[in-house]
């Protein structure tokens, strides 16, 4: 499976009051442009489209003229989540529009997507914060965690450690090591005969 990873596009921001709007439309037909001369399966963006949770219009417009190109390419699966920049409930409002073109959106780490066809791509055996994909004839597990707040890692790992009936000393877990029993526990869903994805 070939991978192409970003993330931080931060459409719409500024650098010192000047608009960078056209760099950023280069940078998105230049992605274009790598995806369709190789043979790309899926495209990961890891946080952060925006530079801020109520972007301004004409980022919002770069990003949709991307989604419909990208749609149109038919080449690959796009799995996006939220960063601190993101706001995740915003860039899930299009969701289902999106999922026509192949573009599968995330907001929390412990949410459990539709399966089905998404584009190109087949999603399957969906669970909290995880799914299997497949494209182009190969598959993945695909194990995401958007932007949370220490505050929420806290509560997901509270969450998460009562359903195994894990005790968990909070009080003693940094940040790091929360977001790393997060992962560890969906670790379970993970068929072994595949490559497992972490975002």
């Amino acid at each position: 499976m070939k991978i192409l990873h970003t993330s931080d596009w931060h459409l719409g921001k500024k650098l010192d009051g000047y608009e960078r709007i056209e760099e950023q439309k280069k940078f998105l037909s230049d992605l274009l442009n790598i995806i369709e001369n190789n043979d790309i399966d899926i495209l990961i963006v890891a946080g952060d489209i925006y530079d801020s949770p109520n972007p301004p219009i004409e980022a919002e417009r770069i990003y949709y003229d991307f989604v419909k190109k990208i749609g149109n390419l038919k080449k690959c699966a796009v799995i996006i989540i939220s960063g601190n920049h993101d706001s995740g409930k915003r860039l899930t409002v299009t969701r289902n529009i999106e999922k026509d073109f192949g573009i599968i959106i995330l907001e929390s780490p412990t949410e459990v997507i539709d399966e089905g066809e998404y584009g190109k791509a087949n999603i399957k055996n969906s669970k909290e914060g995880s799914f299997e994909i497949e494209i182009n004839n190969k598959k993945s597990f695909i194990s995401f965690l958007p932007y949370i707040s220490d505050i929420e890692a806290e509560t997901i790992v509270k969450n998460f450690s009562e359903k195994e009936n894990k005790e968990i000393d909070l009080s003693q877990m940094t940040y790091s090591e929360k977001i790393g029993f997060i992962y560890k526990i969906k670790e379970k869903y993970w068929d072994k005969e595949m490559p497992y994805i972490a975002i």
